[in-house]
This record gives structure tokens, C-alpha cells and sequence, in this order.
């Protein structure tokens, strides 16, 4: 009896052992890329846009973002090269090319300067609607009129329709506002 316990004891010990070694086989084929990025005083620079491509990788480039420290990190990543990009807007886009070798962990760290800020104003020329059937009538500003006076006005001065005599000749129905008749 004591003789087969030892023997089961020994088997998992040998499945425990052989688990561990595969565990360590598949993570020891995988590469991966980690840094910092920072502008040109040293000081961190969140937010950054980080892009890694290459042929290696299934399913298209991988995008991450820094942290608030700049870091960075990409983890199990196949053997390959690779083009890594770092964008953020008012920065100069970096691009670098590296090659990564089975379980190396590559350190890229960043040095972003500043970039020219573009922006683009697009002016379209439009012409004023004029709505004809809504348009005011004239008469509600006063008319100029520099020939006749009105109520001992001087000439020159605007005529004022609320005080204007009823028969002035230079009074038209065309001008008169009913609403400033007193």
C-alpha cells in the first residue's frame, strides 16, 4: 500500500513539474515591446497614440495609449520586426523600425519634440435669402428729407411721419405708419 501512495506522489509531482515547463516553454517563444515617451524637457507625456505593425502579427496593428507616467508596454508579441509609431496632436509623429527575437523584451523609449499645429478653415461664399413676402414696410424708419421742414425742423433733418401734417405734399401713403399718429 505504501508502495503505491509513492507511486501517485511521484506522478503528480512529474505532472506539477511537466505543467511548469510547458508554462515556461510558451511564454519564453513570445517577444515583447515596453518604454516610456516623454517631450523634449523629460517630463511624461500621457495620451501618446503607440502603434505597433508588422507581417507577424494577426489581425493588424495593435494600438495602446500611455499612462500618465508615458509608459507603455505591448506583451506577448510573436518574433518579427516591427514599425512602432508614437502620434499625439501638437508633437512631431515618430516612426522607428526594430527587430524582436524570441522571448527578448525590447526597452524603446521616446523623445517627442514639438510639432507645427495645423488647422484647416473652410469658407464657403453664400449669398443672403431675401424673403420678399416677409420684408417690412419702409415707412417705420424716418425719411430723410432735405428740402422740407416739419414742425419748425431744420432742413435737412429726417421727416417724422407722426408729425407731419394731414394734405403735405410730401407726405405719400406709401411712408405712413399709422402707429406713430399720436
Amino acid at each position: 500500500m505504501r508502495l503505491k501512495q509513492g507511486a501517485v506522489w511521484t506522478a503528480a509531482l512529474a505532472v506539477v513539474l511537466l505543467g511548469a515547463w510547458a508554462a515556461e516553454a510558451q511564454t519564453t517563444d513570445r517577444a515583447g515591446i515596453e518604454g516610456k515617451v516623454v517631450d523634449q524637457g523629460g517630463g511624461a507625456v500621457p495620451g501618446v497614440t503607440v502603434t505597433l505593425a508588422s507581417p507577424a502579427l494577426l489581425g493588424g496593428p495593435r494600438t495602446t495609449l500611455t499612462d500618465v507616467g508615458g509608459r507603455y508596454r505591448f506583451a506577448a508579441m510573436p518574433a518579427g520586426t516591427y514599425q512602432i509609431a508614437f502620434e499625439l496632436v501638437g508633437f512631431a509623429p515618430v516612426k522607428r523600425e526594430l527587430r524582436l527575437d524570441t522571448g527578448f523584451v525590447a526597452t524603446i523609449n521616446e523623445t517627442l519634440s514639438v510639432g507645427a499645429i495645423t488647422e484647416t478653415v473652410t469658407v464657403e461664399p453664400k449669398s443672403p435669402v431675401v424673403d420678399e413676402t416677409s420684408m417690412a414696410d419702409p415707412g417705420t424708419a424716418p425719411i430723410p428729407d432735405p428740402g422740407h421742414t416739419v414742425g419748425g425742423g431744420e432742413p435737412g433733418m429726417p421727416r417724422n411721419a407722426a408729425r407731419a401734417h394731414p394734405g403735405d405734399p410730401c407726405q405719400t401713403t406709401k411712408y405712413h405708419n399709422p402707429s406713430l399718429v399720436a
